[in-house]
């Protein structure tokens, strides 16, 4: 097991450093996991090249034949380790933990059909898992066959091993995304659990959908409860975009994390107009605010 480092003993002037971490080529680096006292970085072939820029295409791509790494990087001294892994495309890390050597990396993973087919259109992504000592790879799998986005944990299981995630899942292709790219949006209408503490093959165990006509905004929020147990023992917030032509507007849903079905505890309506679809959210606590 890592040597875990205890936040109070850190010096406030140390909190930040730098350290290169060197790539084959550019990649596009959207995330990362935390890991102890390490960071889990995603060297994966969604590669950005210039150069295709000059035959009129998007300069990222899906390049399978660049391979995939994942990478261990010391907090402390920037010393990396790399592991390859089987190709794909890896935007969100959903969490990574030690279990004494062996180093437990869960994100959504995604398997682009085309070198174009992830920035042109929506390619789905699923709950994977990779187990990984030192320089090896020692398995990888999917564990769960429900497509979701934006996979979020109790803060307070942040680094280790958390027993619960969420996540929001597409209902369609085709959402009203006017960002672009990619030119394809999904419309998003359910908040979804997994439990890895069961024993099936799927670790799927929860999901709650929004009313008609409201679509998902944003990333789950979760906040813990009050001697709340650790995994499930949470708040889970939605914010849910009606896209109704009189008059959008937006709700914030209050989900209990251990009983996602039963529905939202408490419902409330944001004044002004509705938010835009795409943004992301995270939670502030009250007293955390006032110190500052």
């Amino acid at each position: 097991m890592r040597e875990k480092t205890a936040p109070d003993a850190i010096d406030a002037t140390d909190r930040e450093k730098h350290a290169g971490v060197d790539l084959r080529c550019p990649v596009m680096l959207h995330d990362c996991a935390l890991a102890g006292d390490d960071v889990v970085v995603f060297d994966f072939p969604l590669t950005v090249r210039p150069a295709r820029m000059l035959s009129d295409k998007f300069p990222v791509e899906y390049e399978p034949t660049h391979g995939a790494r994942i990478g261990v990087v010391h907090r402390e001294t920037g010393a990396t380790t790399w592991a390859a892994v089987e190709p794909g495309v890896v935007l969100h890390a959903a969490n990574a933990h030690f279990e004494g050597d062996e180093l437990v990396v869960r994100a959504l993973r995604s398997l682009p059909a085309t070198p174009s087919s992830f920035i042109a259109s929506y390619t789905p992504a699923f709950l994977y898992e990779w187990r990984i000592h030192g320089d090896r790879c020692l398995s990888e799998k999917y564990i769960s066959e429900t497509a979701c986005e934006f996979p979020a944990v109790d803060p307070r299981c942040v680094g280790e091993d958390a027993p619960c995630y969420f996540a929001i899942s597409p209902r369609t292709i085709g959402g009203p995304n006017i960002y672009g790219p990619p030119s394809e949006g999904i419309l998003i209408d359910r908040v979804v659990k997994f439990d890895l503490r069961g024993d099936g093959d799927d670790a799927f165990a929860d999901a709650w959908t929004l009313p008609e006509n409201f679509w998902l905004v944003s990333e789950p929020t979760v906040v813990p409860k009050t001697d709340g147990r650790l995994g499930d023992g949470v708040w889970v917030l939605a914010f849910g975009t009606s896209t109704a032509p009189a008059r959008q507007k937006t709700h914030v849903y209050v989900l209990d994390g251990e009983d996602l079905a039963s529905g939202p505890a408490c419902v409330v309506e944001l004044p002004g107009a509705g938010l835009p679809y795409g943004l992301h959210s995270c939670w502030v606590d009250g007293a955390e605010l006032a110190a500052r």
